[in-house]
C-alpha cells in the first residue's frame, strides 16, 4: 500500500487529474500541489491510497506530460495565505530527492478526510499493466479543529482535535460588525452591529468567546489584522475583497440562502404548514417571506454585520463547492455538506443583549436637532444619556456613550462603579469633585493628539493641550493624594498608577523647554524656543542681521546704476527662492531696451510693482548665506522630531493615563447625577430576580411635577427567588397595602388598566432601572435588588416607516418573534398592548399562547411584564388564576359618577368622572377601559362621546344597535310608531270606523 498526498487545484480538468494520480501513484510519500494564475483558486489537501495488485510488478512507464500542465508543476504557489504571528505567510518546505518542495499551509486546513473501509479512490493494477479506477467510499466531513493537526502513519488520515469556527469582522464607520459559522452544529451567527471608537477591546472579546479557527477579513483590515495577530494561539486569516462584504451582497446572500433552507425544510417534512405571501411574480413573494422571516430572526438594519454573513457565506459556497467537486462518482456532495442549516443573533456574554429598536423604546438615546444652525452637529434630546451625561471632557462623553451603549453583566466592574459613585455623591465629597471636575476641564482628545504627534502631524495646539494635559493630571493626582485613606477607589488606584507625577513632569518639561507656543501662534507653526540648540540660535542671528547686509549691498548696487533707478533700488530675501534686486515698475521702458541697467542684471519675475533680477552679488549672497530662513524651519523641524521621539516612551503611559481620566469623569458624571436626581444604589446580585422599590421613571419625571412611584417584583424561571422574598418594602398607599411574599413570586406580571392611567410609563420604568443598573449608575427609586439580566426585549407599539414593507403588527410580530426565541431564564421581557394590530381574537390567542410557552420553558423562564386590554383572557380564566407563576397587576383610578351638562342640549346625562392615581396595585381591572372619558379628556367633541357611550353599552347588554336620525326623520319615525301602536290596540267598529280612517290620512300624510 502506497500512500500519496496531493493538493488538486480546483481547475484542473479531469484529464490532468487522473494523469496526475497515474504519474505519481508509484512515488511514494510525495507532495504535488497543481496550481493556476488566479490566486483566488482554492487547493485542498487529498489523501488518496492506492492498492498495486502485485507489489513485486513494476510500475508502468508514465506517459508523456501534457505541455499545459508542465508549467504548473515548475512554479508552484501557495492558493491561501496563513498569517502567521509576525504577519507574513507561513509555509514550510521539504526536501525530496533533492528537490526543494512547497508544502502549502493548506495541509494544515481544518478538514478532515477518513478512509472507513477502503480509500475514496482504489487504483487496481491488472495483469495486462492496464489500471482501472474504481470509486469506493465518500469523503466523509469532520468539524473544524483549532488545534493541531498529525498524521496518522497507520490509518492514513488527517487527524484533528479542537474547537470549531469561522468568523467574519468588519470595523466600517465606526461600527464593528461579526458574524461567525460553527460547523459542528452547522450554525450561522449574526451580531447586531456595535457603535465602536476603537474595535480593539470588543473585537478581542469577541475572538476570545467565538474562538475562531479561521477569520476572514477585507485587505485593508490592518487594525483588525494586527489585532489578531496579537491574540495567543492559531489563527487564520484569509482576505476577501470588499464587495464580499457589502451589505447588499450580504443581504442577498442571506435571503438566498434562507429560502433555500426553508425550500429543503419544507420537502422533507410531509406534515409542515406552509405559508405563502402572494405576488404577481412568484420569485418576489418568496423573496418577500423570506425577507419578513429573517427579520424576525437577525437584525437586517446591523448594515457591517449582515456584510460579514455574505462574506462568511460566499467563503463557505467556495469551500463547498470545491470540496464537492466530484471525481468520477467518488464525491457525495451531501457528505460534504458545509452550509448552515440554522441561523441565530448573538451577542458577547460580556455585555446585556439590548436592540437598537429597544433602546429607541426605552429612550436610551434621543438626536434632537440643535437649535443653532450653524451647527452640523445634532445635540442630545431628553433621554437616559441625557440625564447621566455630565461629562467635562470629549473622552469622558465617549466613554460614557460607550457605557451605555454596552451594559455590563460584570459584577466586579459594577460593584466598582457603584462604590466610586457612592463615594463621590456624598456630601462630603462635594469641595472634591468640584476641584476635579475643573482640571478635567482642560483635559482634550488626548488619543487624538498623541496620534498626530506620533505621525509627525501635531499643530502647535495640540502640543499645548499635551502640556495641559501632563499639567492638570498632576493637579488630579494632588487633589486625590488629599482623599480619606480609608476611602481608596480603584479609578484612583488607576490614576495614580497609569503615569507617575515625575514622568508627567518631565513631559511637560520637555514640551515646555522646547516649544515657544506665544511665537508659535503668532507665525502659525511650531516654534523652538532660543537657547535650546546653538545651530539653531546661529541661523536665527544671521535672519535678525540680515536687514542691514542687504541695505549695504543695495547701496553698492545702486552706485552702478543711473540716479533715478538708484532711487528705487533694493536688495529683498525671499524663502526659498533666494537673494534679488528689487527695481519700481516706473522705468519698465529702461528694462526693455537695457538703458542704464549693468551688464550683469538678469530679469527673474516682476509683480505689479516691481521687477526683480538677479545678479552677481545675489548669487554670492546665495552662497555664503542660503536659504536662512529654510535652514532654521528645516532645524526646528529635527529638534520637534527629537522631542517626539523623546516622548514617544512616555506615549502608552499618556494613553493611560488619559483612559484613567475619562473613567473618573464618567463616575464624576453619573456621580452628579445622582445627587441632583437623588438616585440610589441597587444592590446586584447574581439571584435571578427584580425587587424595585418606589421606582420612578427617570425620563418622565423630569417633564411633570409630581411623579408617582411604584413597586416591583418579578422572579426568573420557575417563579421563586433562590433566598426569603423581603418583606420589608411597604408601599403607603390609601387604598392599599402592598407586602411581597413568596406568594407574589411570579416570573410574568399581567397589567390592566384604563387608558391614560400610566401603564406604559411603568413598563418602560421597569425595564429602564435595570439598564441603569447594568451601566454602573444610581437607579431612582428608594431601594433596588437587580439580579443580573442578560437581555432586554420590547415588544411594543413601534412606528411605522415606509423604508419596511411591513405593517405595524408585523413589526410587532417580530419583536416578539425574538423574545420568544432567543430569551433565557435571565431575560427581561416588556409587552406592550400585542395584538391591537390585528383581529382582537387572534392578539389574545397569540398573546395568551406566548405566555404559555414562556411559562413552559420551566427555569428558563423569562421575567415578563406584560400590559393587556383583552379582558377576555381574565373574564373566561384563558389563563388560569391558580398559576403561581402569573401575578395580575392593575393601575389604580377613582371613579364617581356625575351629571354633565351636553354642548348639543340643554339635556343632563350622567357620566363617569375618573381620577388617573397612577398606583400599581394586585388585582385585575376586567370592567372598563375609560376609553369614552380619556376621548373626552382629548377634546373630542361631546356629541361623539355621548354616541360611543350609547353604542358601549348597548355592544356590552347585547341589544340592537339603532341608527341615529334627524330631528325631523325622528319625528316623523316617532309618529308613524304611535299610530301604529294605535292601530294595533284598537278594533275596528262603527264607532271606530272614522277614528281609524283619520290615522290612516295622517299616516299617508307623514309618509
Amino acid at each position: 500500500m502506497v500512500q500519496t498526498h496531493y493538493i488538486l487545484d480546483a481547475r484542473l480538468d479531469l484529464a490532468n487529474t487522473f494523469w496526475s494520480l497515474y504519474y505519481y501513484c508509484h512515488h511514494g510519500n510525495e507532495t504535488v500541489q497543481r496550481n493556476s494564475a488566479d490566486t483566488s483558486t482554492f487547493s485542498i489537501l487529498v489523501s488518496l491510497t492506492f492498492y498495486p495488485s502485485s507489489s513485486s510488478m513494476s510500475p508502468p512507464p508514465p506517459p508523456p506530460l501534457p505541455p499545459a500542465a508542465a508549467p504548473a508543476y515548475t512554479a508552484p504557489l501557495p492558493s491561501v495565505k496563513r498569517m502567521s504571528r509576525s504577519g507574513g505567510p507561513s509555509s514550510r518546505y521539504a526536501a525530496s530527492n533533492n528537490e526543494a518542495q512547497l508544502v502549502s499551509p493548506l495541509s494544515e486546513y481544518p478538514i478532515k478526510r477518513q478512509r472507513i473501509t477502503q480509500s475514496p479512490l482504489s487504483i487496481h493494477h491488472d495483469d495486462d499493466q492496464q489500471t482501472s479506477i474504481q470509486p469506493q467510499t465518500t469523503f466523509t466531513m469532520q468539524p473544524f479543529t483549532h488545534s493541531s493537526i498529525s498524521m496518522s502513519d497507520e490509518t492514513g488520515m488527517v487527524q484533528v482535535s479542537g474547537g470549531s469556527s469561522i468568523m467574519a469582522l468588519q470595523w466600517k464607520s465606526g461600527k464593528l460588525g461579526c458574524s461567525y459559522y460553527t460547523q459542528e452544529y452547522r450554525e450561522l451567527h449574526v451580531m447586531d452591529d456595535v457603535i465602536e471608537r476603537s474595535p480593539a477591546d470588543f473585537a478581542t472579546q469577541l475572538i476570545q468567546e467565538a474562538n475562531p479557527r479561521i477569520i476572514l477579513l477585507e485587505y485593508n483590515a490592518d487594525d483588525i489584522l494586527s489585532l489578531v495577530q496579537s491574540i495567543d494561539g492559531e489563527i487564520q486569516v484569509e482576505k476577501l475583497q470588499g464587495k464580499d462584504f457589502g451589505y447588499e451582497h450580504g443581504r442577498y446572500s442571506l435571503i438566498s440562502w434562507f429560502a433555500q433552507i426553508n425550500d429543503d425544510n419544507e420537502a422533507a417534512s410531509d406534515n409542515t404548514t406552509r405559508h405563502h405571501v402572494y405576488c404577481e411574480d412568484p420569485y418576489d413573494g418568496r423573496k418577500r417571506k423570506t425577507n419578513l422571516q429573517l427579520q424576525c430572526m437577525i437584525n437586517l438594519d446591523s448594515v457591517v454585520s449582515i456584510g460579514c454573513a455574505g462574506a462568511l457565506l460566499t467563503y463557505i459556497d467556495k469551500l463547498q463547492d470545491y470540496t464537492n467537486r466530484p471525481i468520477g462518482n467518488a464525491v457525495d456532495p451531501h457528505d460534504l455538506a458545509l452550509r448552515p442549516v440554522s441561523l441565530r443573533s448573538f451577542s458577547s456574554k460580556q455585555y446585556m443583549h439590548v436592540s437598537n429598536i429597544a433602546r429607541r423604546v426605552l429612550g436610551i438615546f434621543e438626536k434632537d436637532v440643535h437649535p443653532n444652525t450653524h451647527q452640523k452637529r445634532n445635540k442630545e434630546s431628553l433621554s437616559l444619556f441625557g440625564l447621566l451625561n455630565h461629562t467635562v471632557t470629549p473622552i469622558g462623553q465617549h466613554l460614557l456613550q460607550s457605557w451605555i451603549q454596552r451594559p455590563t453583566l460584570d459584577l466586579n466592574v459594577l460593584e466598582y462603579r457603584h462604590t466610586a459613585i457612592s463615594y463621590f455623591s456624598t456630601n462630603d465629597t462635594v469641595v472634591l469633585v468640584k476641584e476635579l471636575r475643573g482640571h478635567l476641564k482642560h483635559i482634550k482628545n488626548i488619543p487624538r493628539m498623541v496620534s498626530m504627534i506620533r505621525e509627525n502631524r501635531a499643530t502647535v495646539h495640540d502640543w499645548q493641550q499635551l502640556l495641559q494635559f501632563a499639567y492638570y493630571s498632576m493637579r488630579i493626582q494632588s487633589s486625590l493624594s488629599s482623599m480619606n485613606p480609608t476611602k481608596e477607589l480603584q479609578v484612583t488606584e488607576k490614576i495614580k498608577s497609569a503615569m507617575g507625577t515625575d514622568k508627567l513632569r518631565r513631559v511637560g518639561s520637555a514640551i515646555n523647554d522646547m516649544i515657544d507656543f506665544e511665537q508659535s501662534r503668532y507665525e502659525g507653526r511650531v516654534v523652538v524656543k532660543e537657547n535650546v540648540d546653538e545651530h539653531l540660535d546661529k541661523l536665527r542671528e544671521t535672519y535678525d542681521n540680515l536687514e542691514p547686509v542687504l541695505l549695504q549691498v543695495a547701496q553698492d548696487i545702486s552706485q552702478r546704476m543711473p540716479p533715478e533707478l538708484a532711487a528705487t533700488c533694493n536688495v529683498v530675501y525671499f524663502p526659498q527662492l533666494g537673494y534679488f534686486v528689487a527695481v519700481t515698475r516706473e522705468y519698465e521702458q529702461m528694462f526693455e531696451y537695457n538703458l542704464g541697467l549693468p551688464p550683469d542684471f538678469r530679469l527673474q519675475f516682476t509683480t505689479d510693482a516691481n521687477a526683480y533680477f538677479k545678479n552677481d552679488r545675489t548669487n554670492e549672497l546665495d552662497e555664503s548665506l542660503g536659504d536662512n530662513h529654510g535652514m532654521i524651519i528645516d532645524r526646528e523641524i529635527e529638534l520637534v522630531q527629537y522631542l517626539t521621539e523623546e516622548l514617544s516612551t512616555y506615549f502608552s503611559d499618556l494613553l493611560a493615563m488619559a483612559d484613567a481620566c475619562a473613567e473618573l469623569d464618567c463616575l464624576l458624571s453619573m456621580a452628579h447625577a445622582a445627587r441632583i436626581h437623588e438616585y440610589v444604589r441597587p444592590e446586584m446580585t447574581e439571584e435571578n430576580k427584580i425587587e424595585i422599590h418606589q421606582g420612578r421613571h427617570p425620563i418622565q419625571e423630569m417633564c411633570v411635577d409630581v411623579f408617582i412611584a411604584n413597586d416591583a417584583y418579578l422572579v426568573g424561571g420557575c417563579g421563586k427567588a433562590s433566598s426569603d422574598v423581603s418583606t420589608t418594602h411597604i408601599e403607603n398607599s390609601a387604598t392599599t397595602t402592598q407586602h411581597h411574599n413568596e406568594n407574589e413570586a411570579a416570573s410574568i406580571a399581567l397589567l390592566t388598566g384604563a387608558n391614560y392611567s400610566g401603564k406604559s410609563v411603568y413598563l418602560r420604568q421597569v425595564a429602564l432601572l435595570v439598564y441603569m443598573a447594568h451601566v454602573g449608575s444610581f437607579v431612582p427609586a428608594s431601594s433596588a435588588v437587580i439580579g443580573l439580566t442578560d437581555k432586554i426585549f420590547t415588544c411594543v407599539q413601534t412606528i411605522e416607516t415606509v423604508s419596511k414593507l411591513v405593517s405595524a403588527f408585523a413589526l410587532d410580530l417580530q419583536n416578539l418573534s425574538q423574545a420568544a426565541r432567543d430569551a433565557t431564564g435571565r431575560s427581561l421581557v416588556i409587552i406592550d398592548e400585542f395584538g391591537n394590530g390585528t383581529d382582537a381574537a387572534d392578539g389574545a390567542g397569540l398573546l395568551c399562547a406566548t405566555l404559555e410557552h414562556f411559562l413552559s420553558k420551566g427555569e428558563q423562564c423569562p421575567k415578563v411584564l406584560a400590559i393587556t386590554h383583552f379582558h377576555e383572557l381574565l373574564a373566561h380564566n384563558i389563563i388560569p388564576p391558580t398559576e403561581h407563576r402569573i401575578k395580575l397587576l392593575t393601575m389604580e383610578i377613582l371613579s364617581q359618577s356625575c351629571t354633565v351638562q351636553s354642548s348639543s342640549s340643554h339635556s343632563k346625562q350622567q357620566a363617569d368622572e375618573v381620577v388617573f392615581l397612577y398606583r400599581v396595585v394586585p388585582g385585575s381591572r376586567a370592567c372598563n377601559s375609560y376609553g369614552a372619558w380619556c376621548a373626552s379628556i382629548a377634546g373630542i367633541p361631546a356629541p361623539i362621546v355621548q354616541r360611543a357611550l350609547e353604542l358601549s353599552n348597548l355592544i356590552d347588554n347585547n341589544k340592537q344597535i339603532r341608527p341615529i336620525y334627524s330631528k325631523e326623520r325622528q319625528a316623523k319615525l316617532d309618529a308613524i310608531e304611535d299610530i301604529a301602536l294605535k292601530l294595533l290596540e284598537s278594533q275596528v267598529t262603527n264607532d271606530t270606523l272614522e277614528t281609524i280612517r283619520q290615522w290612516v290620512k295622517d299616516l299617508d300624510q307623514i309618509l
